[in-house]
């Protein structure tokens, strides 16, 4: 075989002994994805709420908060307003004696809830991006995994509001399928992000590690290397339901998607001895080598994917080119097609089973044009990301909020 040949064989070998794993561990424990351990004891909460220019969305988000379903007693909101130029503060102290409200110059997001976190000594504390909203039920559905003494974070399943542009529908496919996932890398000690919208930490824990660092791109990403390296486990409830924004446009998801994957990446230069490191668990055996690959994976198979097209467009201009539209037969088929319809059908297989996984508030049953255009074009679109990163990196542009 060609060089390229074997490149693939290592690709597709690595797809279907990943998706294989995944359909395992669903199979062995799928009693376990949509159900939450109930609480002997209902802990202290307080949710930090970080703010810039949001008044379009800090009410609805501090309202979600105000009307969980939680003894109010062992319920506290402390809001950050950073520096903002709009009437986020005016909006958050409106709110009077109901939260803490904390007004400081423009300095970010993980400065603004490492200050509020000074201010926390409740049992658990948990961190809500002020353009994101709650379930009624969302404590109660996560507090009970804190019983648990090596668990000190929960994360809850993720959607966007309801989507209207392409960028939108794109990413709220990608949030329901990575619900399922996340869960499933929750079974197997390896989630690798506790998200802005609504994790909860260990409150002791959290100060213990030294709260959110403040000199990363993506603190969300970084705090998992420093709990898990501290012994942590870190649970996930499909239950517990947060509801954020995406960017309307790809140009505004090409940018929020360039910081995700610039932090991602100075994370992993940072923690690079945590790859393949017994210590990590899971997380540092499994998942990190797994991300690298499929990342380098991805933008390889769309760039010789490309490189095939500009080829073909080249020898259309300059020569005749025969197309051969029949299909193989049975005798003819190659090794690389049945590795294509083995990962047709490993990927068909997790996507009904996260059709059939998703809440009623995610249903897939109306959404065949997202899933469409989830499935038609991510490849590309993720390749995009990482290019777009990659030249961010080189041209070192800055990042806000």
């Amino acid at each position: 075989m060609q060089p390229i040949e074997w490149v693939y064989v290592v690709i597709f070998t690595a797809m279907i002994f990943s998706s294989t794993l995944w359909l395992i561990l669903y199979m062995s424990r799928r009693d376990e994805v949509h159900s939450d351990p109930e609480p002997s004891a209902l802990p202290s909460i307080t949710f930090l709420v970080p703010a810039y220019n949001e008044e379009g969305y800090i009410q609805d988000c501090i309202d979600s908060i105000l009307s969980v379903d939680y003894p109010e007693d062992r319920l506290e909101v402390v809001a950050v307003d950073d520096g903002s130029t709009d009437s986020t503060l005016e909006k958050l102290r409106s709110y009077g004696d109901e939260i803490r409200v904390v007004s400081k110059e423009n300095t970010g997001k993980a400065s603004s809830i490492n200050t509020a976190l000074e201010e926390v000594d409740t049992d658990v504390v948990g961190c809500l991006d002020a353009d994101s909203t709650i379930s009624n039920d969302f404590l109660k559905s996560m507090v009970g995994y804190f019983e648990r003494e090596d668990v000190k974070g929960v994360t809850p399943a993720m959607r966007i509001e309801e989507p209207e542009s392409l960028a939108e529908m794109a990413v709220w496919v990608e949030y329901v399928y990575n619900l399922f996932l996340r869960k499933l890398f929750s079974l197997f000690d390896s989630q690798f992000v506790m998200p802005g919208p609504g994790s909860l930490y260990d409150t002791d824990f959290l100060k213990e590690i030294g709260g959110w660092d403040e000199d990363t791109l993506t603190e969300d990403m970084e705090i998992v290397f420093r709990m898990v390296e501290n012994g942590a486990l870190i649970k996930n409830s499909t239950n517990a339901e947060a509801v954020t924004h995406s960017p309307s446009t790809f140009s505004g998801l090409l940018r929020q998607r360039s910081r995700w994957y610039r932090g991602n990446f100075w994370n992993m230069v940072r923690y690079r001895n945590a790859i393949m490191n017994p210590k990590y668990g899971n997380f540092g055996a499994f998942i990190l080598p797994w991300n690298l690959f499929y990342a380098g994976m991805v933008v390889f198979i769309t760039g010789h994917l490309l490189y095939r097209m500009g080829d073909f467009v080249v020898s259309s201009l300059t020569g005749p080119v025969l197309l051969n539209l029949s299909l193989p037969g049975i005798q003819a088929l190659s090794m690389f097609h049945m590795f294509q319809l083995a990962i047709v059908a490993l990927g068909g297989t997790m996507l009904a089973i996260t059709v059939k996984t998703a809440p009623d508030g995610m249903s897939f049953r109306n959404r065949k044009a997202e899933i469409g255009i989830f499935m038609a074009a991510y490849a590309f679109i993720y390749s995009m990301f990482w290019i777009k990163a990659g030249k961010d990196l080189v041209a070192g542009s800055d990042v806000g909020w």
